[in-house]
């Protein structure tokens, strides 16, 4: 029985922006099942063209929380200093200047281990350098059949990116002679669509697989930590695989932190936030998109950043509800 599993490029990149230490175990896993990935030159080259903007943008959220903006308080109407304006500011002075220090010490990290991901030295790389070892190159005959396929508009892929998702599943439709058993892991609508935590492939590729091998299982997981569960089995032991209650963690992470990423082909890789650039019309960015801890007023969702000005003529924070598909004006401050 011919097993494999294809993880999408979004999902391996999650290593490079997660801060959940329990997340990067899966690291391990994967590197222990490198005989079972199904990986392509393709996605090898997605991973390395986008880590290095991926981390430094995880890094840029993480220095913003922790700068301090100084406040001085009017001490002149606290003369008696009974209200201890004057004690306050110098606490506040001194968080302040803690704060640069911090700033400075981050920054220190930040290049060094920068300069580590950006020459393939830091843990994640290592890890994933064994893995590569498997990757497939194409052949002019898969990238002339997925130029057609974006051509067409078929899946996947989105219109303005670049041709990668449809050359890597191209070559995948090659290799379904030799898999009897395959693994999905992508958390991208362009492959699959959720209801009720049940995944269903996009039809038209469900199509494409049956009409190249009609006697193939098929297993759809929109998390990593889900999907090695999965493929965890008597006959194949992941023996580097947490345990079920650090899983269904990670699991859980998985689905509520919904990390995104920013590319430099002007598209981000999580399908989510790919459908609200496409609504409010993002192209090049110059900062990660965000997700705000406000809810929509109307449907209840988190909304999204960037915040912006509001376009009603005030200077308020703005953000951006994905399932209303418009902008929610918060009413405070933009800082």
């Amino acid at each position: 029985m011919n097993r494999k599993i294809f993880i999408d490029t979004n999902i391996y990149l999650r290593f490079y922006d997660s801060n959940g230490s329990e997340y990067k175990s899966l690291l391990k896993s994967i590197a222990e099942l490198k005989e079972y990935i199904f990986i392509t030159k393709q996605i090898e080259n997605e991973i390395e063209r986008n880590k290095l903007e991926v981390f430094l943008n995880s890094f840029t959220t993480y220095s913003k929380k922790i700068n301090f903006e100084k406040v001085c308080l009017p001490e002149h109407l606290d003369k008696n200093g009974t209200l201890g304006f004057s004690q306050w500011n110098k606490t506040a002075n001194k968080i302040k200047e803690d704060s640069k220090k911090q700033q400075l010490k981050l920054g220190k990290i930040v290049g060094k281990l920068g300069k580590m991901v950006s020459e393939g030295t830091d843990d994640v790389s290592l890890e994933l350098s064994s893995v590569y070892e498997k990757s497939i190159r194409y052949t002019s005959i898969q990238l002339e059949e997925a130029r057609l396929r974006k051509e067409l508009g078929n899946p996947p892929g989105k219109k303005n990116d670049t041709l990668g998702d449809q050359l890597t599943w191209e070559q995948l439709l090659d290799s379904l002679d030799q898999i009897d058993e395959l693994w999905i892991i992508s958390n991208d609508s362009d492959f699959m669509y959720e209801r009720n935590s049940t995944h269903f492939l996009n039809p038209f590729l469900h199509k494409e697989i049956l009409d190249k091998k009609n006697e193939i299982k098929l297993f759809m997981y929109k998390t990593l930590a889900e999907g090695l569960n999965s493929f965890n089995t008597n006959a194949i032991k992941v023996e580097s695989l947490p345990e079920k209650s650090k899983l269904d963690k990670i699991e859980d992470y998985e689905k509520e932190s919904n990390r995104i990423f920013y590319v430099s082909t002007g598209s981000t890789i999580d399908s989510s936030i790919g459908m609200i650039q496409s609504c409010i019309g993002f192209n090049e960015m110059s900062i990660p998109l965000i997700i705000s801890e406000k809810v929509c007023p109307d449907c209840g969702s988190k909304l999204f950043g960037p915040k912006m000005n509001s376009s009603f003529g005030m200077i308020t924070e703005q953000y951006f509800c994905s399932k209303c598909k418009k902008y929610i004006d918060t009413m405070e401050e933009y800082k």
